[in-house]
């Protein structure tokens, strides 16, 4: 992984004349620089996603927690109610 942070570093750095050289090698490395960008930025955006979505799971989480509090408070007999029936 390290040679392809590496190369996509290069991609950025290289400008549209360096990547337009005429010949075959010019070519591969011109491919293979891109291709190394485009997956560290398809990398990078899905680890984005991921950190989004859970930031929004626990948000929602959260503001779920009060309701299942309620929910479970209101459910039960209280104190009061189960003495004087027994």
């Amino acid at each position: 992984m390290a040679k392809v942070g590496h190369f996509a570093g290069e991609a950025r750095l290289t400008d549209a004349a360096d990547m337009k050289k005429p010949g075959e090698a010019g070519e591969a490395k011109r491919l293979t620089l891109l291709a190394a960008m485009v997956h560290t930025l398809r990398v990078s955006a899905r680890d984005e996603v991921t950190d989004m979505f859970c930031k929004r799971m626990a948000i929602i989480h959260r503001a779920g927690r009060p309701r299942r509090w309620r929910a479970s408070w209101s459910s039960r007999p209280s104190s009061r109610a189960a003495a004087w029936s027994s």
